[in-house]
């Protein structure tokens, strides 16, 4: 998890190590909440550049994607700089971190020693530690007092940065984690003319691949997210339904891993890998080029991935390769809650923007307000459109979007998750400890020595642990 564009594996784990919660809490100042000054709403909501009240504001920003390497989200950088250039009056220090080493280590170091800066990330595994030690302001206020820009976001987006009654941060992005990249021409030499959208005909599709002497579906799970994040997650939305995943997510005792739906989750998928349908090396290969090598070189009809495996699916693969690509949602298996339709897309941003609650300056308060409205507008989200990623906000809001620079198989993921029947924010609220727990249980039982049985119970012990902890904070 060194990369942005898999940041999805951040939206899936929640809030700090247990360990952290109680010192951060311990740590924590008073809640707070903000306004955002009237005065520069409209521009900043249409994604205008323009800082209107806080011209002279001293800024200090910690963000992820100027430690980025990779010059894949340079266009995050060129925005900036187009708003500090609008803004010339307006000081901002910016501290560039790599986004792995940040969420890992920086940010709890700098939270534990309450040395936050004004302006500041927070990574999805840390949102109930941040709202359980008062570490950002409550952007309730900010958003009510904007509706344009309160209500351009993605539909339901902001439950994701929501703990209790508080929004501790605003989401700057989507991204989904369940999809599958596939070979149209090998899916339709086995018959399909179409992808599958139930799990049974995936299945027997996936047979008469293997009797092709295919690899139906490829994945790497060297880092053990991409099993949890790629399948598991959109399979506990289907099979789990709302309101398990919603009650998981909120450690509040009613939901647990030992349920006969989760096990059934668990089964499915070792069903699935027992029978042949994935890459045997699946747990010692990475998801940044080991995996896709197998759908290059025709050795896997598919590729189990997310919207951040996009790009490089279209950029790395051979240019003669390029237009046999096509995507699909993951298939509906056939035991899924009635209210969850085939076509559902899982996702959220994994990331937001947040404002100390030392930022007590109106003009400075401005200022922060200003830079997250610009990031998350109009003018911002046509650049991240254009740079082959999912806005934030409606689409439909973004006009002049130049389409020639948005790659067809994007604009293809794009339309499929405009038409979802639902789009389903994936389980913000579970631990870093518990979901290492869970990435380990899972290769366990990949590779046979475990069964799903197994695998829940012991899932299940280190949630309990975390329930109790987590409770016990609060």
């Amino acid at each position: 998890m060194v990369l942005f564009m898999k940041k999805l594996t951040r939206i899936y784990a929640g809030a700090l190590l247990t360990v952290m919660t109680a010192s951060m809490a311990a740590c924590g100042g008073g809640s707070s909440s903000a306004a955002a000054p009237a005065a520069s709403e409209t521009a900043a909501a249409s994604g205008a550049a323009s800082s209107g009240g806080a011209a002279g504001a001293s800024v200090t920003f910690a963000e992820t994607w100027g430690g980025d390497t990779s010059g894949q989200v340079n266009y995050y950088l060129d925005g900036f700089n187009q708003f500090q250039s609008d803004n010339p009056n307006l000081k901002i220090t910016l501290n560039s971190y790599n986004s792995s080493d940040y969420s890992t280590t920086v940010f709890k170091t700098m939270a534990a020693a309450k040395s936050l800066p004004d302006l500041f990330e927070i990574n999805s595994i840390d949102y109930v530690s941040v709202a359980n030690g008062n570490l950002s302001i409550d952007m309730t206020d900010t958003l009510n007092a904007d509706p344009t820009w309160r209500d351009g976001f993605l539909p339901g987006l902001m439950a994701e940065t929501t703990v209790g009654s508080k929004i501790v941060g605003i989401p700057y992005q989507f991204i989904t984690n369940e999809c599958i990249f596939y070979n149209k021409d090998l899916v339709s030499q086995a018959g399909y003319s179409a992808f599958p959208a139930d799990w049974d005909t995936f299945l027997q599709m996936c047979a008469t691949l293997k009797s092709n002497g295919l690899i139906p579906t490829a994945l790497g799970d060297k880092d053990g997210w991409p099993l949890c994040s790629n399948l598991m997650e959109v399979m506990c939305d289907y099979i789990c339904g709302p309101q398990w995943v919603s009650d998981i997510g909120a450690f509040n005792g009613n939901a647990n891993y030992n349920d006969p739906k989760f096990i059934s989750v668990l089964t499915l998928m070792n069903d699935f890998i027992k029978a042949g349908y994935m890459n045997s090396d699946m747990v010692s290969i990475d998801n940044n080029t080991q995996d896709k090598a197998y759908l290059y070189n025709k050795k896997a009809a598919c590729l189990f991935g997310g919207s951040y495996t996009l790009a490089g699916v279209a950029t790395n693969s051979p240019a003669d390769f390029v237009s046999s690509i096509s995507v699909a949602p993951i298939p509906r298996p056939s035991n899924a809650v009635a209210d969850y339709q085939a076509g559902l897309f899982s996702g959220g941003s994994g990331w937001c923007y947040a404002i100390n609650p030392s930022v007590t300056d109106p003009n400075k308060l401005q200022a922060c307000v200003d830079i997250i409205k610009y990031l998350t507008g109009v003018d911002f989200s046509r650049m991240v459109i254009e740079n082959n990623q999912i806005p934030c906000i409606k689409p439909s809001l973004v006009p002049n979007v130049d389409t020639t620079k948005v790659l067809p198989l994007q604009l293809e993921m794009n339309a499929q998750i405009a038409a979802a029947p639902h789009i389903t924010l994936m389980n913000q609220e579970q631990s870093g400890s518990v979901a290492n727990v869970i990435y380990k249980e899972l290769q366990a039982m990949a590779v046979g020595s475990e069964t799903p049985e197994q695998a829940a119970q012991n899932i299940q012990t280190g949630y309990a642990a975390a329930v109790t902890a987590l409770q016990a904070a609060n």
